[in-house]
């Protein structure tokens, strides 16, 4: 059992209560003696104090007073050389919790190599955590009995290495003090003192460690007066020439140390810091932004029980201003907003919800946070050459896409599809890789027995089928034009074709479809392109409609046949991506063929199919409802906090990290070609040989 020494010298209220909480409700069982040095104290009342509680416990606690102040460094050093055994040095402006010294010594027996052991605590430098339930949030004394739970569901728990120890509350195991009996004098009256023992502890092979079933409050201050700059740095530079290797090493401790994660592990938490990427909403209303603005309206409940704060970060103001009206509940900032990164990460997730993202971005605001997330749509983009204007920048798209997807701890697919595609592709373990279904839960839709289907085709008004969609290739739209010409004109004549929907200029089939229409005047008379429309042109579309063709080949999740049913329009799909699995009457092989033909002819002359398929629709987003997509996010976002950086994430960070200035600089000048060259060739290639080493030892949970 080790021998705790306690030096004081003045600060009568802060020794007070150090050892009110050494005696509440006694003092622990494992310690053989407390030692407590009165270094010539100049207040008056110390002496009292330590008399009222040497008294307590008479046959462990003894009362060492000074004839002259020595300095915290000589008189440790002078008790340290008169006793063996394991020892812990413990600052007087501590307040320890119950248990603290039982805990560290049990916990030290599974370490047969540890030297210095030292507790966390919310001023501990190395050892420092935050409230576990919103990092971030200081602890101060108020906390304590919270903690003190805390701490005791997490006895046993593994104790990280550390670089070294810190001397406010510092386990010396008896192999330790085998080897270094003291401190290095050169070091007084302190400053760096610990360290150098570390180190030299450390050059015989020996650990230290972060016990992290145990917290000790440490309310530091102001030592040493007008001396402690002068004494800091005077040290600092002793310490270096002493132990060249320590500045590289602390760095690349706080370079690489999830703060404070892989120090506390596992924990809940009553309240996640939720950045979201919303720089896509500069854009005009996508299935990207509708996903965004889904999510907004799914955390609106969460947000206002305090279960998420939710910040969106866009690029420019005006986007900010146009968007926060909306959604006042949320915080809306510039990315020249952020607050600066200082020793916590400002938020708990940073989300990025669309994979067309560039990599200096993520780089920069992934600092910001202590997990990143991403959610991946489809990999069309991916896949599809038709989207790029060029070869090079097809393969950037792709690098760049499994680049993010390894920077990220967490990949979130809408779709089983989607995920399938993504593990199948971008060669990501599967407990990487979750499935978050594109929630549905602001639809309202207008009538779940199908009701709202508006009169059959042979009424008076025009009848008209409709297709929605931007004009990429994979889209299918002239095909679709060439089904509706040979499979619903012949049956009704008087059918018309909507055509709703932007034109890219890369990938599109515009030109093609213009091209068909000029050389079929019949077929132009009963086509019409709207181009882009609002959202109330294109919600009377769906309510007028007979039925929506969405023959699209490739989808990750399929938005557009949930919105048309939304208000009361059936919709035909392909048999294709994520509706492989449907049947007639909602999905059709989507070429001409016998099947087709029949179920197409059908539909567009049969109210009660069209009903049927309605209702199909409806049914799935009656079940969506049932759903609580915040309360999934929170539990996902719990889990991906809960684990360590996957290896392959932490390696290219701390490589990223190591050169991030150099690196910001580069990419802030470079097109997406050069960007992808400077970062995968310089970078990546260490970030793999990082990773394989990792493989090969687990990591600390």
């Amino acid at each position: 059992m080790p021998i705790v020494l306690l030096p004081v010298f003045n600060g009568y209220e802060a020794v007070e209560a150090c050892l009110e909480s050494l005696f509440r409700p006694q003092l622990d069982a494992a310690i053989s003696k407390l030692l407590i040095i009165d270094d010539a104290s100049t207040d008056s009342r110390i002496a009292a104090l330590l008399e009222r509680f040497r008294v307590l416990d008479v046959t462990r606690v003894s009362v060492i007073r000074n004839p002259q102040n020595m300095g915290y460094l000589r008189s440790v050093n002078q008790c340290l050389t008169e006793i063996v055994g394991s020892v812990v040095l413990l600052n007087s402006d501590t307040v320890v919790c119950p248990h603290w010294v039982s805990r560290m010594v049990e916990g030290a027996k599974r370490y047969p190599r540890l030297a210095l052991l030292t507790p966390l605590s919310n001023n501990g430098t190395f050892s420092t955590i935050s409230d576990p339930a919103y990092l971030g949030s200081k602890l101060d004394l108020d906390d304590l009995p919270a903690i003190q739970a805390w701490c005791a569901s997490r006895v046993g728990s593994a104790y990280p290495l550390a670089p070294t120890g810190m001397g406010f509350c510092l386990l010396m195991t008896e192999l330790a003090r085998s080897l270094v009996t003291g401190f290095d004098e050169l070091f007084a009256p302190g400053y760096e003192e610990e360290n150098d023992m570390a180190q030299r502890l450390r050059s015989y092979g020996l650990q230290c460690r972060i016990a992290t079933d145990v917290f000790v409050f440490h309310q530091g201050g102001e030592s040493f007066g007008k001396q402690k700059q002068a004494l800091q740095a005077k040290h600092y530079q002793l310490i270096q020439r002493k132990h060249p290797t320590y500045d590289a090493l602390i760095k690349e401790w706080f370079a690489c140390l999830d703060y404070p994660y892989a120090l506390v592990g596992e924990s809940p938490r009553s309240c996640i810091n939720l950045l979201l990427d919303c720089e896509v909403m500069r854009q005009s209303m996508t299935g990207v932004v509708r996903y965004i603005t889904t999510l907004f309206g799914c955390f609106e409940s969460s947000v206002s029980k305090g279960l998420f704060r939710l910040t969106a970060l866009v690029t420019d103001q005006q986007t900010k201003d146009y968007w926060q009206p909306l959604f006042p509940w949320i915080e809306w900032i510039l990315e020249a907003e952020l607050k600066p990164i200082n020793l916590y990460p400002v938020y708990d997730v940073y989300h990025v919800v669309n994979a067309n993202i560039s990599l200096d971005r993520v780089l920069h605001m992934q600092r910001h946070a202590a997990r990143m997330v991403i959610t991946i749509h489809d990999l069309i983009a991916y896949e599809n050459p038709s989207y790029h204007d060029t070869g090079v920048a097809f393969v950037s798209y792709r690098q760049r896409l499994r680049h993010l997807a390894s920077l990220s701890d967490a990949v979130l697919a809408i779709s089983g599809q989607t995920r399938n595609d993504v593990l199948e592709q971008l060669d990501l373990n599967a407990d990487r890789c979750w499935l978050f279904a594109n929630p549905l839960l602001h639809l309202q839709s207008v009538a779940s027995d199908a009701s709202a289907l508006h009169a059959p085709v042979n009424s008076d008004s025009e009848a008209f089928c409709l297709i929605v969609g931007t004009d990429f290739r994979h889209k299918h739209i002239p095909v679709t034009v060439e089904l509706f010409r040979d499979y619903v004109l012949p049956v009704q004549p008087k059918m018309r074709l909507l055509i709703a929907g932007p034109s890219v200029e890369t990938g599109g089939t515009s030109k093609e479809l213009r091209s068909m229409l000029n050389l079929d005047p019949t077929l132009a008379a009963s086509v019409r392109l709207l181009g882009p429309v609002s959202d109330d042109r294109l919600k009377q579309l769906y309510q007028q409609a007979t039925l929506c063709f969405y023959l699209s080949l490739q989808e990750g999740f399929g938005y557009i046949p949930y919105e048309a049913a939304e208000h009361g329009c059936p919709t035909l799909v392909a048999n294709t991506s994520v509706f492989s699995a449907f049947q007639a009457p909602i999905a059709i092989s989507p070429y001409h063929c016998d099947d087709s033909r029949s179920l197409i002819e059908r539909l567009v002359c049969d109210p009660d199919l069209r009903r049927s398929n309605l209702q199909f629709w409806l049914q799935r987003i009656q079940m969506d409802h049932g759903r609580d997509p915040a309360a999934e996010l929170q539990a996902i976002y719990s889990r991906v906090l809960a684990t360590p950086r996957a290896s392959a994430s932490q390696a290219l960070f701390e490589v990223l990290s190591s050169s991030m200035d150099g690196s910001m600089a580069l990419l802030a000048q470079t097109d997406l070609r050069r960007e992808v060259r400077s970062v995968s060739r310089r970078v990546f290639s260490a970030a793999k040989r990082k990773f394989r080493s990792r493989l090969k030892r687990p990591r600390f949970r």
